[in-house]
């Protein structure tokens, strides 16, 4: 398997990884090391499950891998950077039926102007306001390092209207970081142009057919190959 992408570190590096064999090889700007010798920063949005716990932050911060302090920071960010589809965040308070700490929750102004909370949200709006939180959280950490965005679909319950809105959004030259979009079956294909597919196929067992996971990378260059592993 072997994939390409470019990295600003602060200049613009072309780095390759081959992975063979179980031995990987990095090539940075046609020079071989046996590791990546660029510092790169590695951000992921894992949503397993729509189900809200006790406190919008906990599920927020549990999705973008983040502590709960930051992810609140994160959302009142998006008022001054407002999101693809949330357009402003604030946070609320209520009392805790058992009488603990007060239990927080985040009203959001999606596109259509009118404040709802969170989890009153559709299954495909609240992954679409994950995504947007989740490209706040990159874009800022692209600012000072090369960044990689990770995004797990499964779980997120968007429709082709908010990933064609996304993945026409992530694939442009003028993001500051790269994206990868893991996923267990491609809905649409024509929503993925422009995007490499890359298909790991995890054999079952004699007689049995195997997985497949479906791995999308936007930005890439054209003339490295699609691999089936």
């Amino acid at each position: 398997m072997k994939l390409a992408i470019d990295l600003r570190s602060p200049d613009r590096h072309h780095v390759e990884l081959e992975v063979t064999g179980g031995r990987t090889n990095f090539t940075v700007d046609n020079r071989k090391f046996p590791f990546s010798p660029i510092g790169y920063e590695v951000s992921a949005l894992r949503c397993q499950s729509l189900s809200l716990p006790d406190g919008d932050q906990t599920f927020i911060a549990k999705c973008l891998q983040m502590d709960e302090i930051g992810v609140q920071a994160l959302a009142d960010h998006i008022n001054e950077s407002p999101g693809l589809v949330l357009k402003e965040a604030e946070w609320g308070e209520a009392e805790n039926e058992e009488g603990g700490e007060p239990v927080r929750y985040l009203y959001c102004v999606l596109a259509d102007g009118h404040k709802r909370p969170f989890r009153s949200l559709s299954g495909g709006e609240t992954g679409a306001v994950l995504v947007d939180l989740a490209i706040a959280k990159a874009n800022i950490l692209a600012a000072y390092r090369p960044t990689l965005l990770i995004i797990e679909a499964r779980g997120l319950s968007m429709g082709e209207e908010y990933l064609s809105l996304f993945l026409k959004t992530l694939s442009s030259p003028d993001m500051p970081f790269q994206s990868i979009v893991v996923t267990t079956q491609l809905d649409d294909d024509a929503v993925w142009g422009g995007w490499q597919v890359i298909r790991l196929n995890r054999p079952g067992p004699l007689g049995v057919r195997g997985q497949f996971t479906e791995i999308v990378v936007g930005d890439m260059h054209s003339g490295v190959p699609t691999s089936d592993r």
